[in-house]
């Protein structure tokens, strides 16, 4: 059987990587230089199962990254703490924005072993952050990893930029040690989060290592049935917008 590979576009301002149909037992990456826009996207009927590192990875340096994800399943079990779909912009000084899409069919992420979040953002930089989950996408999230911070979607705009997070489509949303949806703002940075009818989550905190006493102070990390949400968004000097019509169920300990 021949060996999935992916397609290439590249020039000095940007490299887009374009996932062939197949099944992918490795993490696929697009990494390029410092100042180079990053992009990732898969297409319809793939499957990538890894073990070690990010399933889907997409990291700017001071530039921009992207990462798609369409009608693909992801299985994700690394050994040490790892995102399982993760659009990453690092850098100081810089103005790059962090997008993640899922556009289309159904899309299935498992997270295990001692995986993070399913699927997360990371911006160092000023630029926007951006997940979007389109009209008639079927999204599902399993992340089976209990503790904290093992949210089912995370966005951290550490660099001080806004954050916009839409779900539009549907699916579930099952945690067990962490948000459903986390968004992070930081500095003057806005948080907007609209979560659509079609969406269920439920945060499963039944395990000891999920449970414990609610943290009052905010600023701190999150920790057990007190402070593990459907939705969570945090503003600091900003503003934080959230319009919710998901079902949200606890099962607590």
């Amino acid at each position: 059987m021949a060996v999935p590979t992916s397609a290439f576009r590249r020039n000095a301002i940007f490299r887009e990587r374009h996932l062939w149909v197949g099944t992918y037992n490795v993490s696929q990456t697009c990494t390029p230089a410092a100042g180079v826009d990053a992009s990732i996207s898969t297409q319809p009927t793939t499957t990538i199962t890894t073990t070690a590192g990010s399933s889907v990875l997409s990291r700017g340096n001071n530039s921009n990254s992207t990462v798609t994800l369409s009608g693909t399943t992801i299985d994700s079990t690394p050994p040490a703490a790892a995102n399982a779909v993760f659009s990453n912009v690092i850098g100081a000084g810089g103005t790059g924005s962090a997008t993640l899409i899922v556009d289309g069919g159904t899309n299935t992420v498992n997270v295990g072993g001692s995986g993070l979040d399913a699927l997360a953002i990371t911006n160092a930089n000023s630029g926007l952050s951006t997940f979007t989950v389109s009209a008639g996408t079927t999204l599902n999230i399993l992340n089976s990893v209990v503790g904290n911070e093992h949210d089912g979607i995370d966005v951290n705009a550490s660099g001080g930029g806004a954050i916009n997070l839409t779900h539009e489509g549907n699916g579930q949303i099952t945690l067990l040690g962490g948000n459903g949806i986390w968004t992070k703002a930081s500095g003057s940075g806005d948080t907007n989060v609209s979560v659509g009818a079609g969406v269920s989550i439920l945060v499963n905190n039944d395990d000891a290592l999920s449970a414990g006493p609610p943290i009052l102070d905010d600023t701190l990390p999150t920790a057990g049935v007190g402070n593990h949400a459907g939705v969570h968004t945090r503003a600091i000097d900003g503003n934080t917008t959230v319009v919710n019509a998901a079902s949200v169920h606890f099962n607590l300990l």
